[in-house]
């Protein structure tokens, strides 16, 4: 059976490129942080960044409606039901 790919909601990428960046700036405070390794941390942080830049290309959003598409996201996953 072949596989296939099912492509983000715009939501789900927005949400994922956040998660993303997050992730990038602990790297970044690692690196500052660290006594040793310091280039390993910033190598962390590029790579994260990259990835949330490549999920972001592939949202039909503008850059100016991914935050508010991230925290409309973040409230519906966090509000009781």
């Amino acid at each position: 059976m072949a596989s296939t790919s099912h492509p983000l909601s715009d939501a789900a990428s927005a949400f994922l490129a956040e998660h993303y960046r997050t992730h990038a700036e602990v790297c970044r405070q690692m690196a500052l942080a660290a006594v040793d390794l310091k280039e390993g941390w910033l190598q962390f942080a590029r790579e994260w960044t990259k990835l949330a830049q490549e999920t972001e290309a592939n949202t039909g959003l503008s850059i100016d409606d991914r935050p508010k598409l991230v925290r409309a996201t973040k409230a519906r996953l966090t509000s009781p039901r």
